[in-house]
């Protein structure tokens, strides 16, 4: 069901994402969204449940986040040797193999944005579930809104594929837990992504003040 808006009235302004025609904020009923009355693009929903479903997700991909880092993503086998390597012994050997930047890059987008959004969604949406809003909250969560531009696990996770399927014509290539672990992980922080309200969270943290 969509419930229409139009640009007058009282509340907040709202942005359309596609055209950038302003609203005033107006109040949908529940299990509804309001949409652009000239491009039919999505403004905002009203959806009680969509807090704890974001927080559900975080808590998921934060869990994973951790299996992705200590579990080795790939198995090598090769002349009766066999070697694992982890996230974090992936960025090592690439930097031992005299492409640092590359490194620093895959260690930043792999391994540093998407702890730091995880665990800054955490901060802010762990305690609002009580009814509490930390110091720096804002800050924090303004934050986690520009890592979510440079978390890029998905890209990263098919990279590992693509080099296991490579790899398996030289030597025994397998895919390991950590790499089950990277998958799971990106697809929880597209699902948070979706699910994540951020009017709701800015109203929340408003009332715990």
């Amino acid at each position: 069901m969509l419930s229409m808006m139009a640009p007058d009235g009282e509340g907040a302004l709202v942005a359309c994402p596609d055209c950038d025609l302003l609203y005033r904020e107006a109040l949908v009923p529940q299990g509804t969204h309001a949409c652009c009355a000239r491009c039919h693009a999505f403004l905002y929903c009203n959806d009680p449940g969509a807090f704890d479903r974001a927080l559900a997700w975080t808590t998921a991909g934060g869990i994973l986040l951790v299996l992705a880092n200590v579990f080795p993503v790939m198995v090598f086998a090769y002349g009766g040797k066999s070697q694992s390597n982890t996230l974090v012994e992936g960025v090592v050997e690439l930097a031992r193999g005299g492409v640092e930047f590359v490194a620093l890059l895959v260690f930043l987008t792999s391994i540093v944005f998407p702890v730091l959004r995880t665990t800054g969604l955490l901060y802010v949406l762990l305690p609002l579930r009580r009814g509490r809003c930390l110091p720096g909250a804002r800050t924090v969560f303004r934050s986690v809104s520009t890592l979510e531009q440079w978390g890029m696990l998905d890209v990263y996770a098919l990279a590992i594929l693509v080099t296991v399927v490579k790899l398996g014509q030289l030597a025994e290539a397998h895919i390991g837990i950590g790499c089950f672990a990277l998958v799971a992980a990106a697809v929880t922080m597209i699902v948070t992504g979706s699910a994540l309200d951020r009017r709701d969270v800015w109203r929340r943290m408003e009332a715990a003040r």
